[in-house]
């Protein structure tokens, strides 16, 4: 009988102490994540556990869940096994059996992409590590790496572009919270002022209005005093002239204008044929043969004094005053400048007789207002001085008031960001063959480069950005209108820059124009903000 085997206790302990790490690796090894390793070719990593769990494979519509459960299932070796089994192509994500399966590419050290499995294996490297085309002859290398770099740097650039410019975009907000609330206190101060000024307004005006009562009469009394004067005036001088007429007419002297007489000037000639017929003078001198000096100045000088000419005076016949040697012009000019210079009263103003004779404008003047009602007038010109004043202020605060209510009902941004990019003024970009000018929140035109009329492409509209990114597009619209077409408008698309400029200028439609416009109102973003709202955005 053979001796009975006998274990120590130190052996026996450490024998369970060895299978007590065995199971517990077990049990990590079977906790551990899944890894791409583990997974079937072309499934995204979120989508691990719907074909790593034990058990069919379950087909699902695909979009990344198994959200939308399909009633067929399958053994999971048929995964992949180039077969489509799933209406929804899920069972093949990684080869081209399904037309509308999607295979994964996983592009470590650059950005993973998905593609549709018709391009799976088609001989066309479209995933940078080449794994799309395990089963074909093209030869892909794994640029992931150096794409991955060059994305990097691009990303570093972009990430100092992102905050510096976000830098200035929380200038631009403070600056343009504050260049509001400062309106909003300068409207205060203005309603304020206007209404202390409009107090002094009717007190000037009520002083204003008082002054000129005395002053309108007393004009009003000189005026009619020289009209009346002047109509006085007037009516002598016409008297004056029926006179002289009668006496032009009554060529023989002898106190009576006759039929005869009146024949003798052609202005008579009623119907026009050369000469004054007698029935013609007759009708002038109202049915009368003659007619004496007091009925022409009642009946005729009424009737004829706008057609009247007076006679002219007679000229010297030639070999009158023969012995008298004519002077020669330049001589006799010299004549009458040393009759003037040895006489001074030729310099002298003419006399009232003179002016009767030759009237000039200045008897058709009003003469000067008396010193009574120059007192008058000056005391109300001062008041009227006072309101004018008084009532230019009030209306330049009415403007003021005015620009700064329309100014307000702009929309500058959320935090009046892009105040600062209006009062910044006007922006230009040329091309190849225009001049582009953007003024926001007023205009856009256009010009030609090498000089022209200026073409408004449009007016500040709106923003007409997405819902969840507004202030990402500027519209101005209504601008001149293209011949035979529509009004012409601009569309300016806005992201974010360290300074505010057009970068490029298009025309994509027939007189609609689009301009691609930086500014840093625009970078209200920093780079983790997009990294939060973008998972793509920090893949590397």
């Amino acid at each position: 009988m053979s001796a009975p085997i006998r274990f120590s206790t130190n052996f026996l302990k450490s024998s369970l102490k060895l299978c007590n790490i065995v199971a517990f690796a077990l049990i990590l090894l079977i906790q551990l994540p899944y890894t791409a390793a583990n997974l079937p070719r072309g499934v995204m990593p979120a989508a691990a556990s719907l074909y790593t769990d034990s058990g069919l494979f379950t087909c699902f519509s695909w979009d990344g869940s198994r959200a939308v459960p399909s009633p067929i299932s399958i053994e999971r070796d048929k995964i992949n096994d180039d077969y489509c089994d799933c209406p929804d192509g899920s069972d093949e994500p990684g080869t081209s059996a399904c037309s509308n399966g999607i295979f994964f590419c996983e592009n470590k050290g650059f950005v993973p992409t998905k593609l549709v499995s018709s391009r799976v294996n088609d001989g066309i490297c479209d995933c940078c590590d080449g794994s799309d085309e395990y089963a074909s002859n093209a030869n892909c290398q794994d640029d992931c790496f150096a794409r991955g770099t060059k994305l990097r740097e691009e990303k570093e650039k972009e990430r100092i572009l992102l905050e510096e410019g976000h830098k200035i975009y929380e200038t631009y907000c403070s600056e343009g919270q504050t260049f509001k609330k400062n309106q909003e206190d300068q409207l205060t101060k203005l309603g304020n002022d206007i209404e202390e000024l409009q107090k002094q307004w009717d007190e000037i005006n009520r002083i204003k209005e008082e002054k000129e009562i005395p002053e309108k009469a007393a004009k009003a009394k000189h005026e009619a005093a020289w009209k009346e004067e002047k109509e006085k005036k007037n009516a002598e001088q016409v008297h004056l002239k029926g006179i002289t007429a009668f006496h032009e007419l009554d060529s023989d002297g002898n106190g009576l204008v006759s039929i005869e007489e009146m024949q003798k000037h052609i202005e008579f000639d009623i119907d026009r044929n050369g000469e004054v017929a007698s029935e013609e003078a007759k009708e002038y001198l109202e049915d009368n043969e003659t007619i004496d000096e007091v009925l022409f100045m009642e009946k005729v000088w009424p009737s004829i004094r706008e057609i009247y000419t007076a006679a002219k005076p007679p000229e010297q016949k030639k070999g009158d005053d023969e012995d008298t040697p004519p002077i020669p012009q330049d001589e006799e000019e010299e004549e009458e400048t040393d009759d003037e210079n040895d006489n001074p009263e030729s310099h002298q103003a003419p006399t009232d007789n003179e002016n009767k004779d030759n009237p000039t404008e200045s008897e058709d003047e009003m003469p000067e207002y008396d010193d009574e009602t120059k007192a008058l007038i000056e005391a109300a010109e001062q008041a009227r001085s006072s309101f004018n004043e008084i009532d230019q202020k009030i209306k330049d605060i009415k403007k003021d008031i005015s620009d700064i209510e329309a100014d307000l009902k702009i929309d500058y941004g959320p935090n009046n960001e892009f105040q600062k990019v209006k009062e910044g003024g006007c922006i230009e970009y040329t091309d190849r063959e225009y001049t582009y000018k953007l003024c926001p929140f007023d205009r856009a035109s256009q010009r030609p480069k090498d000089g022209g009329v200026e073409t408004t492409l449009g007016y500040w509209g709106l923003w007409n950005g997405p819902s969840d990114n507004l202030y990402s597009s500027m519209k101005y619209e209504k601008g001149q209108n293209c011949w035979n077409g529509p009004d012409r408008s601009v569309v300016v698309k806005v992201s974010c820059g360290t300074e505010n400029q057009i970068i490029s200028a298009s025309e994509p439609s027939r007189c609609e124009y689009e301009f691609q416009f930086k500014s840093p109102a625009a970078c209200g973003k920093t780079f983790s903000d997009l990294n939060k709202t973008d998972p793509e955005h920090d893949e590397l």
